[in-house]
């Protein structure tokens, strides 16, 4: 195989990789929106409809239930991009080794089981915090509608 077909084969390789992950960041950004956009629900309840409201403390919840998987994306977002880096520069070391005339396969393996150990790690954290976020917001959206139903009745 000739060097001019080499970025044609990285293409294929990388494509789909960088698809995937440009689409979960997209994920996590409309994530971060739903988030900030329920707090403003919450803001503009408490000043236009809801100015004394009773508990109070309910509010304290729906914040804290909407910050947290707002947080949670931003660090799956860097969770992500680090992946994605190993990912890249063991297909990277992998190219030039192909490219070389005497490939070193203990330090290949010591890459990849390097590389493996990573994407466990970081897709650990990245499935906890996934979770987390996704149970906190729907808390908040629950406490949220008891919040209001429970002013509402009130008046």
């Amino acid at each position: 195989m000739s060097e001019d077909n080499f970025p044609d084969i990285i293409e294929r390789i990388f494509r789909p990789t960088y698809e995937l992950f440009k689409q979960l960041q997209d994920y996590l950004k409309v994530l971060i929106t739903l988030n900030t956009a329920t707090i403003l629900i919450i803001v503009a309840l408490l000043e236009k409809i809801f100015p004394s409201p009773k508990l109070p403390f309910l509010i304290l919840v729906c914040f804290i239930c909407f910050v947290l998987p707002r947080a949670a994306s931003l660090l799956m977002m860097t969770f992500l991009r680090r992946f994605y880096d190993f990912y890249v520069d063991f297909n990277r070391y992998l190219f030039d080794t192909w490219l070389s005339k005497s490939p070193d396969l203990s330090r290949i393996d010591a890459e990849r089981t390097k590389l493996q150990n990573k994407t466990k790690e970081i897709l650990r954290s990245t499935v906890n915090l996934y979770c987390l976020g996704n149970y906190s917001y729907l808390r908040g959206i629950i406490v949220l509608i008891i919040f209001v139903a429970v002013n509402l009745l009130s008046k």
